[in-house]
Formats: C-alpha cells, structure tokens, sequence
C-alpha cells in the first residue's frame, strides 16, 4: 500500500505552497522552511543531470527528481510526513542490527 500512496502523493504534487505568496519574501520563507525540514531526513539533494534527485547513501530516489532543488525537497517533505522515511526511501531494517540495508 504505501507504494501506491507513494505514486498519489508524488503526481499530485503540482502546487504544494508554491503559489499565492503575497511577496518573495514569503516565497523565499516556505522554501527556508521546506529546506529545514529535510535537513533531518535521511540522505540529501543532489544535482544531477536535468534537475535534482534525492539521495540516501549510494541511492537515488528516483521518484524525487525536479526540476529545482526546492521542489525536490517539497516533494520529499511531503512524501516522508505522510509514509515516514522507512517506507518513502523504501530502507529494510535489519531487526537483528541497526545497520540499514
């Protein structure tokens, strides 16, 4: 199921906050937040060829690719408050070790 939820979250994403500021200063504040969110999660954004991707140690989160970092990190934010990192990065833990698969 969280696979699916996944998919909704990340094609529904076409406005999340990014329209109906009141100046760029308020736009520019939304985006700080976004980015101050991510900055707990687990990996970073990184740039890549044709925008920016999401990466947890040596993984791409394909489905996070943008084309600017912010939207990459919106679309991440909002993907992990609603699955959690575990299901959103798709991570195993291993019950018997604390090491991540």
């Amino acid at each position: 199921m969280s696979n699916e939820l996944k998919e909704i979250i990340i094609r529904d994403n076409k406005n999340w906050g990014d329209i109906g500021h009141k100046s760029k200063q308020t736009q520019l504040d939304y985006e700080q937040q976004i980015s101050d969110r991510v900055f707990k999660y687990q990996g970073c954004a990184r740039e890549v060829w044709g925008g920016w991707v999401w990466v947890v140690g040596c993984n791409e989160q394909r489905w996070s690719k943008r084309p600017t970092r912010h939207q990459c990190e919106r679309v991440v934010y909002e993907v992990v408050e609603r699955l959690g990192e575990e299901d959103a990065f798709d991570l195993f833990v291993d019950q018997d070790s604390d090491e991540e698969v």
